[in-house]
Parts: structure tokens; C-alpha cells; sequence
């Protein structure tokens, strides 16, 4: 799991990289100017706010799913009569009461 974390840290790193000489090629093209940053900052905040409220609570609920498979998958490995506070304990994730 650390390699995957090491990874997506370098990928992310690399789109930031990506998107910082996007910018800096088109300001220095003329594409970018005060009116253009002005009106993107006023219209462009809105947008990004409404793909935030779309995208987070899909987001939670995907990572909610993976938590719960987690636990079933725990749970066919376990006897049949584990109690549901041992399955709990033993599958990935934060706990969350039963």
C-alpha cells in the first residue's frame, strides 16, 4: 500500500508540474490577461464548488462501498458463527460500531 501512496503522490506531482507550464505558456501567449483571470475566478469558483458538491458524495460513497467489501470479504473467510464485533476488528478500514 505504501508503493500505491508513493505513486500517486509522484503522479499528482507531475499534473501540478503539467498545469503550472500550461498557465505560464498561455500568459506569456497573451491568452491569459486581468479580464480573462477576473472572469474565470468569478464564474470558474462556481463551477468548481458544483463539481465539488457532485463529485464528494460519490467519492464517499465508492470508499464507503470498498470499506464494506472489506468486511464481507473478511467475513466468508471467518466461521459462521464469528460475532459481527470480531469481523469488524478484523477488516480494513475504521471500525464503525455494529
Amino acid at each position: 500500500m505504501e508503493g500505491k501512496t508513493v505513486w500517486w503522490m509522484v503522479l499528482w506531482g507531475v499534473v501540478r508540474h503539467v498545469l503550472a507550464i500550461g498557465g505560464a505558456w498561455l500568459a506569456s501567449r497573451g491568452l491569459i490577461d486581468e479580464d480573462t483571470h477576473t472572469r474565470l475566478v468569478a464564474e470558474g469558483a462556481t463551477q468548481i464548488v458544483g463539481w465539488l458538491l457532485m463529485l464528494l458524495p460519490i467519492a464517499w460513497s465508492v470508499l464507503q462501498k470498498k470499506q464494506a467489501w472489506g468486511w464481507v470479504k473478511k467475513a466468508f473467510h471467518m466461521a459462521a458463527d464469528t460475532p459481527p464485533d470480531v469481523i469488524a476488528e478484523a477488516a480494513p478500514g475504521p471500525n464503525v460500531p455494529i
